[in-house]
Protein backbone atom coordinates (compact mmCIF):
# COMPACT_ATOMS: atom_id res chain seq x y z
CA UNK A 1 0.00 0.00 0.00
CA UNK A 2 1.39 3.37 -1.02
CA UNK A 3 1.91 5.86 1.80
CA UNK A 4 0.70 9.43 1.41
CA UNK A 5 2.99 12.12 2.81
CA UNK A 6 1.40 14.39 5.45
CA UNK A 7 -0.17 17.54 4.04
CA UNK A 8 0.51 20.88 5.71
CA UNK A 9 -2.25 23.43 6.20
CA UNK A 10 -2.26 26.39 3.79
CA UNK A 11 -4.60 29.39 3.75
CA UNK A 12 -5.09 32.34 1.42
CA UNK A 13 -3.20 35.42 2.56
CA UNK A 14 -6.29 37.64 2.33
CA UNK A 15 -8.55 35.18 4.17
CA UNK A 16 -9.88 35.69 7.70
CA UNK A 17 -7.85 33.55 10.12
CA UNK A 18 -8.79 33.59 13.80
CA UNK A 19 -6.33 31.90 16.16
CA UNK A 20 -8.03 29.99 18.97
CA UNK A 21 -6.75 31.31 22.29
CA UNK A 22 -5.53 34.61 20.83
CA UNK A 23 -8.37 36.06 18.71
CA UNK A 24 -11.17 33.82 20.05
CA UNK A 25 -11.44 32.18 23.47
CA UNK A 26 -11.45 28.37 23.18
CA UNK A 27 -14.74 26.66 24.05
CA UNK A 28 -15.97 23.08 24.22
CA UNK A 29 -17.73 22.15 20.98
CA UNK A 30 -15.80 24.64 18.83
CA UNK A 31 -14.89 23.39 15.33
CA UNK A 32 -11.19 23.95 14.53
CA UNK A 33 -8.33 23.21 12.11
CA UNK A 34 -4.56 23.32 12.56
CA UNK A 35 -2.96 26.69 11.79
CA UNK A 36 -0.98 27.27 8.62
CA UNK A 37 2.27 25.35 8.35
CA UNK A 38 1.29 22.52 10.70
CA UNK A 39 0.36 19.03 9.53
CA UNK A 40 -3.29 18.89 8.53
CA UNK A 41 -5.68 16.77 10.60
CA UNK A 42 -8.78 18.06 8.80
CA UNK A 43 -11.56 19.54 10.93
CA UNK A 44 -12.00 18.61 14.59
CA UNK A 45 -14.02 19.46 17.68
CA UNK A 46 -12.68 20.85 20.96
CA UNK A 47 -13.80 18.36 23.63
CA UNK A 48 -11.97 19.59 26.75
CA UNK A 49 -10.17 22.73 27.94
CA UNK A 50 -7.14 22.91 30.21
CA UNK A 51 -6.93 26.38 31.74
CA UNK A 52 -4.19 28.50 33.27
CA UNK A 53 -3.91 26.46 36.50
CA UNK A 54 -0.17 25.95 36.34
CA UNK A 55 -0.38 22.32 35.27
CA UNK A 56 1.51 20.69 32.45
CA UNK A 57 -1.34 21.22 29.96
CA UNK A 58 -1.93 24.88 30.86
CA UNK A 59 -3.54 26.83 28.01
CA UNK A 60 -4.22 23.71 25.95
CA UNK A 61 -7.31 21.94 24.72
CA UNK A 62 -8.20 18.44 23.63
CA UNK A 63 -9.38 17.99 20.03
CA UNK A 64 -11.03 14.95 18.47
CA UNK A 65 -10.45 15.01 14.70
CA UNK A 66 -13.16 13.84 12.28
CA UNK A 67 -10.86 11.54 10.19
CA UNK A 68 -13.26 11.70 7.23
CA UNK A 69 -10.70 12.92 4.69
CA UNK A 70 -8.36 10.58 2.83
CA UNK A 71 -5.22 12.56 3.70
CA UNK A 72 -5.90 12.22 7.47
CA UNK A 73 -6.93 8.57 7.81
CA UNK A 74 -3.42 7.08 7.79
CA UNK A 75 -2.19 9.67 10.28
CA UNK A 76 -5.11 9.02 12.64
CA UNK A 77 -4.78 5.24 12.36
CA UNK A 78 -1.14 5.55 13.41
CA UNK A 79 -1.42 8.29 16.07
CA UNK A 80 -5.10 8.20 17.04
CA UNK A 81 -7.59 10.97 16.35
CA UNK A 82 -7.50 12.70 19.76
CA UNK A 83 -4.72 15.21 20.46
CA UNK A 84 -3.89 18.01 22.86
CA UNK A 85 -3.27 21.34 21.08
CA UNK A 86 -1.81 24.59 22.39
CA UNK A 87 -4.06 27.64 22.78
CA UNK A 88 -1.47 30.02 24.20
CA UNK A 89 0.94 27.71 26.00
CA UNK A 90 4.41 29.25 25.81
CA UNK A 91 3.04 31.75 23.25
CA UNK A 92 2.05 29.06 20.71
CA UNK A 93 -1.35 28.84 19.04
CA UNK A 94 -1.92 25.59 17.09
CA UNK A 95 -5.56 26.02 16.10
CA UNK A 96 -7.66 28.28 13.92
CA UNK A 97 -11.43 28.62 13.96
CA UNK A 98 -13.15 26.51 11.29
CA UNK A 99 -16.83 27.41 11.89
CA UNK A 100 -18.44 30.45 13.51
CA UNK A 101 -20.90 28.40 15.62
CA UNK A 102 -20.47 25.77 18.31
CA UNK A 103 -22.41 23.07 20.10
CA UNK A 104 -21.13 22.62 23.65
CA UNK A 105 -23.37 19.57 24.26
CA UNK A 106 -21.18 16.87 22.70
CA UNK A 107 -20.75 13.19 23.41
CA UNK A 108 -17.67 11.16 22.52
CA UNK A 109 -18.40 7.69 21.18
CA UNK A 110 -15.57 5.15 21.08
CA UNK A 111 -15.32 2.62 18.25
CA UNK A 112 -12.95 -0.35 18.12
CA UNK A 113 -11.33 -0.96 14.72
CA UNK A 114 -9.15 -3.87 13.67
CA UNK A 115 -6.56 -2.83 11.14
CA UNK A 116 -3.51 -4.89 10.17
CA UNK A 117 -4.44 -7.41 12.89
CA UNK A 118 -4.27 -4.73 15.59
CA UNK A 119 -7.16 -3.32 17.54
CA UNK A 120 -7.36 0.47 17.57
CA UNK A 121 -9.70 2.97 19.14
CA UNK A 122 -11.39 5.58 16.97
CA UNK A 123 -13.34 8.41 18.61
CA UNK A 124 -16.38 10.11 17.14
CA UNK A 125 -17.89 13.37 18.40
CA UNK A 126 -21.68 13.44 18.33
CA UNK A 127 -23.26 16.89 18.72
CA UNK A 128 -26.50 16.91 20.72
CA UNK A 129 -27.58 20.48 19.82
CA UNK A 130 -30.48 21.03 17.45
CA UNK A 131 -29.25 24.54 16.66
CA UNK A 132 -25.56 25.45 17.09
CA UNK A 133 -24.91 28.66 19.05
CA UNK A 134 -22.82 31.60 17.80
CA UNK A 135 -19.37 31.86 19.34
CA UNK A 136 -19.21 34.50 22.08
CA UNK A 137 -17.08 37.52 21.19
CA UNK A 138 -16.70 36.53 17.55
CA UNK A 139 -18.10 39.84 16.28
CA UNK A 140 -15.40 41.71 18.23
CA UNK A 141 -12.58 39.40 17.12
CA UNK A 142 -10.00 40.72 14.68
CA UNK A 143 -8.09 38.51 12.27
CA UNK A 144 -4.51 37.58 12.98
CA UNK A 145 -1.96 37.25 10.23
CA UNK A 146 -1.53 33.58 9.38
CA UNK A 147 2.24 33.63 9.54
CA UNK A 148 4.19 30.52 10.46
CA UNK A 149 4.97 31.59 14.03
CA UNK A 150 1.47 32.80 14.80
CA UNK A 151 2.93 36.08 16.06
CA UNK A 152 1.94 39.62 15.17
CA UNK A 153 4.14 41.06 12.43
CA UNK A 154 5.22 44.62 11.75
CA UNK A 155 2.73 44.67 8.87
CA UNK A 156 -0.08 43.80 11.31
CA UNK A 157 0.96 46.65 13.61
CA UNK A 158 1.17 49.08 10.66
CA UNK A 159 -2.26 47.97 9.41
CA UNK A 160 -3.75 48.44 12.90
CA UNK A 161 -2.21 51.91 13.18
CA UNK A 162 -3.54 52.88 9.73
CA UNK A 163 -7.05 51.70 10.68
CA UNK A 164 -6.91 53.66 13.95
CA UNK A 165 -5.82 56.83 12.12
CA UNK A 166 -8.64 56.54 9.58
CA UNK A 167 -11.26 56.47 12.35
Amino acid sequence: MKKIAPIREEYEQDGLVLLVGKDVEPAKGMRVRMREGLISHGVGTVTALYGPDGGEDTCCCEVVWDSNQSHTRGLHVKLGNKHVCRTGKEGHFDLILSENTLCSDVTIVSHKLVLHCREREHLEVVAQCETPQPIAGLAQATPTSANAAGDTTEQDVDADATQAESR
